[in-house]
């Protein structure tokens, strides 16, 4: 890949690490509105040098859990609105799925009549009896 510009750092690190808009980001370094309207997948095609330093920017990019879950979600609403499928779903469910991450709703509920019946059945009646407790009968 080609050495970026001082200008391609700039906008990279805008945009990567400081968080800011393409546009913003493109706007501060010093290139022109209609560059900064057209946005990063459109802008870095057949730039190699802005392509190293979006590069370079993420590899220093410190992305925590939050960061990583609002990128994916940007993902995919933007291949629902333009009616492509997405290449990184299955990507984007893994990272999901890590503990750090857990971005998926989990159902806990677990009926103890599930243990139960996986017990040894000798076991649990010993231990259903040693629970009960002989009440006193009522009084007619």
């Amino acid at each position: 890949m080609r050495k970026p510009t001082a200008k391609q750092v700039k906008l990279a690190r805008g945009h990567i690490l400081e968080g800011k808009s393409f546009r913003a980001s493109a706007l501060e370094a010093g290139y022109s509105e209609s560059t900064a309207n057209k946005g990063p997948a459109i802008y870095a095609q057949g730039r190699p040098g802005l392509q190293s330093a979006f590069i370079t920017a993420a590899q220093q990019a410190d992305l925590d859990a939050n960061m990583m879950q609002t990128v994916s979600k940007h993902r995919l609403f933007s291949a629902i609105v333009a009616g492509k499928a997405c290449e990184n779903t299955k990507d984007i469910e893994v990272l999901g799925r890590f503990k750090s991450n857990d971005w998926f709703v989990r159902n806990t509920d677990v009926q103890i009549g599930v243990f139960a019946s996986l017990a040894d059945d000798t076991k649990v009646a010993a231990s259903v009896e040693s629970l009960t407790v002989d009440l006193p009968k009522d009084e007619e």
